[in-house]
């Protein structure tokens, strides 16, 4: 047995034997014990590795690392690892049953500007398990897990974030639940941006994707968030759903109807007036149901080379009312065959014939509608967007309001 007393500025020690018995008191810095061994320090020790199994280790005051090192892994070794806690505060057995710790306390502090508090779990296989009925985790800015899945409870509450797969095993990437009674909330997201005096938009989530399959590079895709202003009124804040690049919608409650509803804005999130369409010639909405008929920009304001018609566009309107027909629609006859219903209007190629015998440009007419959409293997593209391989693909439409405008003007 070999008994080591430290007393003044010593900064290394190293004692071996079968029973070593080490005391440090006085700026002691590394102590290195080989075999079975029981070390105490008491002030200013920084450093302690132990290189067997049975140790007994009292740390009192400034020590700022514990190293149990077992390089001789076996069934009666528990470690193969290093266990290291930096800037150690406490360490202390709750429960210890057999020799068998069940529970310990573990205290954490930074010694200095630079000091960071850490626990590590290292190992291919390591594993760190807290279970508990109550659990804190705080770092003041950031929370990390990894894993393929994490779950957090909170009350009848579960929130899921982990693989998700659907049908035929395809990725639908993560889930987050909820178990609660209807309208209590998946969860809530909370954005203290306070808006200036101008218009302003707090978006609480950002959705991106990849634009590119070779560079993966990202983009925003949408804004789902908050606008408004400050300065009271109708629209001081309201829900936003916003395209980045350059389309979105609002909705905005208002005692007055005339400015109450689902309203287009733009990127800015400012209102969009006349600059965007519900559908397209080629994505067409069946059908629109009304309490009242719509309602039309119609002011003087609006309105420039206001004229009567002329003699050729009265003949084209004398023309356009004899070529009024019935009719009905294919598709209606493919899903309903016998039962589809007859519809009233015109063909719009004949429309566009009555102006050509006039020697009037139909296209000039906005009762008179030509769309060109690109198809390719059952799908519609713009001009932009089109395959090489694309088929160009024009339909006509007509504006009803106009036509009978129109017709009536020649009456």
């Amino acid at each position: 047995m070999a008994n080591v007393d430290v007393t003044e500025n010593v900064t290394s020690i190293t004692a071996s034997g079968v029973d070593t018995d080490v005391t440090a008191t006085t700026n002691t810095t590394t102590v290195v014990v080989d075999g079975n061994g029981e070390i105490t320090l008491n002030q200013q020790a920084t450093q302690i590795i132990e290189t067997y199994t049975t140790t007994t280790v009292e740390i009192d005051e400034n020590a700022t690392q514990l190293s149990v090192v077992s390089p001789h892994y076996s069934s009666d070794i528990p470690f193969s690892t290093d266990v290291s806690v930096p800037h150690l505060s406490s360490f202390k057995s709750e429960n210890t049953v057999n020799g068998i710790t069940n529970s310990f306390s573990l205290g954490l502090t930074d010694t200095g500007a630079d000091a960071t508090g850490r626990l590590n779990v290292l190992g291919a296989n390591a594993k760190l398990i807290l279970d508990a009925s109550k659990m804190d985790l705080d770092g003041g800015s950031l929370l990390q897990m990894y894993g393929t899945e994490t779950k957090l409870f909170q009350s009848g509450n579960l929130l899921h974030i982990g693989s998700e797969f659907g049908q035929n095993a395809q990725d639908l990437g993560m889930r987050f639940k909820s178990y609660g009674s209807p309208f209590t909330g998946l969860f809530a997201i909370e954005n203290l941006s306070i808006p200036n005096l101008s218009e302003s938009l707090c978006p609480s989530i950002i959705l991106e994707g990849r634009i590119s399959t070779t560079t993966g590079a990202t983009q925003e895709f949408m804004h789902i968030g908050i606008g408004g202003t400050t300065s009271g009124g109708y629209n001081t804040r309201y829900p936003i759903v916003i395209n980045p690049l350059g389309f979105g919608v609002r909705l905005v409650y208002s005692t007055n109807s005339s400015f109450s509803g689902l309203q287009p804005i733009g990127a800015d999130g400012s209102i969009d007036d006349n600059a965007h369409s519900l559908g397209m010639q080629y994505a067409r909405w069946s059908t629109v149901y009304l309490a009242s008929n719509p309602i039309v920009g119609s002011d003087e304001s609006l309105k420039q080379d206001i004229e009567s018609l002329d003699d050729a566009e009265r003949k084209v309107a004398v023309a356009c009312k004899g070529l009024l027909k019935k009719y009905r629609l294919r598709q209606s006859v493919e899903e309903k065959g016998d039962s589809a219903r007859i519809h009233f209007g015109i063909v719009a190629q004949e429309l566009q014939q009555a102006f050509n015998a006039e020697g009037l440009d139909p296209t000039r007419y906005a009762l008179f509608c030509s769309d060109t959409a690109y198809e390719h293997e059952g799908n519609i593209y713009s001009q932009e967007e089109a395959p090489e391989e694309a088929v160009a693909v024009t339909r006509l439409s007509v504006r009803y309001e106009q036509l009978l405008a129109f017709i009536v003007a020649s009456i």
